[in-house]
């Protein structure tokens, strides 16, 4: 067989070894001989298992994430995570105050709340109102939701919707959770952990208002035939011949 190359880490007395996540599955024949680093000693294969880490994070920092407990080495740079957050979109609105010169079909585009938004749609979709019903002033009386629109984070109480023209009217909203779940998906950039909690620095932002969510990482395990007696290894090349 052509001999795996990758990155890997595994602790002093352990015998697991933690494969840095990517896009392949590494093959690891029963007996294969390993190579960890650049200690001579080979190991054999017994077996090898995917490991499935899901867990509740949350996030002050936009690059960086909070998990509990302690995932050193479980957890290592390269490892590519899909991070699950919650969208919310409007489902109700009611109008405190209806502006003027405002005619019927016109749509209105709230302004606070920070919307969700991706790579795939960099400005976010905020919530839309249709007017549906003017007074002969030209005050809207009747409006209704033309576009829920994604939110990260919610306007609270009054709400300005304001149109093309710039004309504002007031109202508030109310929201529940979207349809569907966004996710995010971040490498690990670094790691620091304690007994109690892990610090995870991210490859690159979180979207913004992203306060909390579910971080899921699958990875290889590769159980060797005895324990590792040398020094910690950490993200070092390993290579697995027949």
């Amino acid at each position: 067989m052509k001999a795996e190359v990758f990155e890997g880490s595994i602790l002093r007395s352990s015998n697991k070894l933690y494969i840095t996540s990517s896009n392949r599955k590494i093959s690891t024949p029963h007996n294969g001989l390993l190579k960890i680093s650049s200690n001579e000693t080979l190991f054999k294969i017994e077996s090898s298992e995917e490991l499935n880490i899901k867990r509740h994070f949350t996030s002050t920092k936009e690059d960086e994430i909070k998990i509990k407990g302690n995932y050193n080495y479980k957890i290592t740079p390269g490892d590519s995570l899909n991070l699950y957050y919650e969208e919310w979109k409007a489902c109700d609105v009611q109008l405190v105050k209806g502006g003027h010169n405002l005619e019927v079909g016109e749509i209105l585009y709230c302004q606070e709340g920070i919307v969700s938004n991706s790579t795939q749609n960099i400005t976010g979709k905020q919530c839309e109102i249709k007017v549906t019903k003017v007074t002969k002033k030209g005050e809207a009386s009747q409006i209704e939701i033309h576009q829920p629109g994604a939110y990260t984070q919610i306007p609270e109480g009054k709400v300005t919707a304001i149109n093309e023209r710039d004309i504002p009217v007031e109202v508030k909203l109310q929201f529940e959770p979207a349809e569907s779940t966004p996710l995010a998906q971040r490498e690990v950039q670094s790691i620091e952990s304690t007994p109690m909690e892990s610090t995870i620095r991210l490859s690159y932002k979180l979207p913004l208002g992203v306060e909390a969510g579910e971080m899921m990482l699958t990875k290889q395990v590769i159980f060797i035939d005895r324990e590792y007696n040398f020094e910690d290894c950490y993200c070092k090349v390993c290579t697995i011949t027949k």
